[in-house]
C-alpha cells in the first residue's frame, strides 16, 4: 500500500465523470458538517484519489461517502496486504472512530469506498494512491462480519458493482453510506448503524 501523501493533491469526487452532472448528495439543513478547514463556512468534503467523503461529527462516521469508478482503465495491484488504517490528518483524531471501535467484538471495518472502487488511473502510482487513500478511519464504519463479507449480502453488492463495470468497461459513480438513526444502538462512543444504502449512476 503507498504512503499517503499531501491531499490538497487530490481532486475528490468527479460529477460530471460519467457525462453527466451527477452532484453529490444534500444533507438535511439540520445535519451538522464536519469543516476539515476548522475556520467554520469551510467546505465540508474530504477529498481523496477518485472519491470523496461528508463526516458527521456527532457519530464520527460518514454520512456518505461518493467514488468515481472507470472499468476501462483498472489497474491490477495485485492481493490485499496486511490492513493498516489510519487518521486523516486534516481532521481531530477525535472526530474519526479508530481502532478501539472494532476490537473484541464481531464488527469489521467495513469499507465505505470499497478498496478496489477507485483503484485505477493512468499510472500504477495513481491507483496505488487511491488504494492507500481508502484505509483512512474516515472511509470506515462498523458492519457485522456476516453482513460485510457473505456475498449474499454487503460483498455480494459490491462485487457484481464492480465486476459489471469491468466487463463492460463503464464509467459510474457510486454513493454509499449508512443510515444513521437516532435509535441506532450505542457502543464505543458513536452509535452503530443498522442499514446502509448505496446508489449507481
Amino acid at each position: 500500500m503507498a504512503d499517503p501523501v499531501n491531499h490538497l493533491e487530490r481532486a475528490g469526487f468527479d460529477e460530471s465523470f460519467i457525462g453527466a452532472e451527477v452532484p453529490l448528495p444534500e444533507l438535511a439543513t439540520r445535519a451538522k458538517r464536519l469543516d476539515p478547514g476548522g475556520g467554520g463556512g469551510g467546505d465540508p468534503i474530504l477529498r481523496y484519489e477518485h472519491f470523496s467523503i461528508a463526516m458527521s461529527p456527532a457519530r464520527k462516521l460518514a454520512y456518505f461517502v461518493a467514488v468515481n469508478i472507470d472499468g476501462a482503465r483498472t489497474i491490477e495491484l495485485g492481493p490485499r496486504g496486511d490492513d493498516k488504517w489510519i487518521f486523516d490528518e486534516r481532521i481531530p483524531e477525535d472526530a474519526q472512530m479508530g481502532d478501539w471501535l472494532y476490537d473484541d467484538n464481531d464488527f469489521d471495518r467495513g469499507h465505505l469506498v470499497r478498496r478496489l472502487d477507485p483503484v485505477w488511473g493512468d499510472s500504477r502510482e495513481e491507483a496505488e494512491r487511491a488504494e492507500a487513500d481508502t484505509f483512512y478511519f474516515t472511509n470506515c464504519a462498523p458492519q457485522h462480519w456476516r453482513f460485510n463479507r457473505r456475498r449474499e449480502f454487503w460483498q455480494g453488492i459490491e462485487t457484481y458493482i464492480l465486476d459489471n463495470t469491468e466487463v463492460h468497461d463503464l464509467r459510474i459513480s457510486l454513493f454509499t453510506g449508512p443510515v444513521l438513526a437516532d435509535d441506532d444502538p450505542p457502543m464505543e462512543g458513536t452509535l452503530v448503524p443498522r442499514d446502509y444504502w448505496k446508489v449507481v449512476a
